[in-house]
């Protein structure tokens, strides 16, 4: 189960996580993300839902920027995502998969209307292999979301293959990474990914020769890569630390017709983001 704009979602067995991520210069941009999940699973028979709730706060600090002149309505966007996964499974080796992904993503300007909200979804079959003490997976699909900006339907495939306690390697799209298990304490991880948001910024935006438009939008997304490190500090509680590079693909406003506004012509930047994760499942 994937959701489009949230790297790193909770695993299984962890039921919260806070992350701080900062990029110092995007372009003449710094641009701050604070990311709070939750997540419960339920697993049965043949069946699994999982529930993920998710909290997404982003501000933008301007520098230099010329020719926009309400900058401060478009200074923090907020998104709250409601994932709802179910899984099907056919035998031990074939599997169903589908998640709804109800969103709200505005800068809150004005009272909420439909145009603050957004459905992601994706649906994809996996195939399971195991075999001594590797398991692995293809997995291929659809999904509808916004890792490119602006929501748009796109192939979902990903190939999944680990060693017990030993290391993991998920290769495909949305996300790649590899994780090197060295102890209950201590795992580093490479990857690579791709999210964005579509945010709807509800308050009166002023372009010139169009005067005052209300609910256009805020496009953004990026391609990270970089490395994390997780160090379990308790049995219930992990500390993660992320450094990389984002290349910042979008940020810019468009209308309701997705028609361009302005262009923020964003660049890559280097990042550094920690954060925290509770597991109270954890088992010795």
């Amino acid at each position: 189960m994937f959701c489009s704009t949230l790297y790193g979602q909770l695993a299984p067995s962890e039921i919260a996580g806070f992350d701080y991520k900062v990029l110092p210069s995007v372009n003449t941009i710094e641009v701050a993300e604070y990311t709070l999940a939750l997540n419960q699973e339920y697993e049965m028979a043949n069946h699994a839902l999982g529930l993920h709730l998710s909290y997404l706060g982003r501000t933008f600090s301007f520098f230099d920027v010329d020719n926009f002149r309400d900058l401060e309505e478009v200074e923090e966007s907020h998104q709250f995502a409601l994932n709802l996964g179910y899984t099907f499974r056919f035998n031990a080796n074939w599997a169903l998969n589908a998640t709804v992904v109800p969103t709200i993503s505005s800068n809150f300007g004005q009272s909420l209307t439909s145009r603050d909200f957004i459905v992601n979804f994706d649906g994809y079959i996996s195939r399971y292999w195991t075999k001594e003490n590797f398991n692995s997976s293809i997995n291929f699909g659809l999904a509808y979301g916004t890792y490119l900006g602006e929501p748009q339907l796109l192939p979902l495939v990903y190939y999944f293959l680990s060693k017990e306690n030993k290391w993991t390697l998920t290769l495909g799209f949305p996300k790649t990474k590899f994780s090197k298990i060295f102890n209950e304490r201590h795992i580093v991880s490479s990857f690579a990914y791709v999210s964005g948001t579509f945010t709807n910024i509800s308050s009166a935006l002023f372009f010139e020769g169009l005067g005052d438009l209300t609910n256009t939008k805020l496009v953004y997304n990026n391609f990270d890569f970089g490395f994390e490190y997780l160090y379990r500090i308790q049995p219930n509680l992990t500390a993660s630390i992320r450094s990389g590079y984002a290349v910042a693909g979008n940020l810019r406003i468009v209308d309701s017709d997705d028609d361009l506004l302005y262009d923020f012509d964003p660049n890559g930047s280097v990042y550094m983001s920690m954060g925290l994760k509770l597991n109270l499942k954890y088992d010795k």
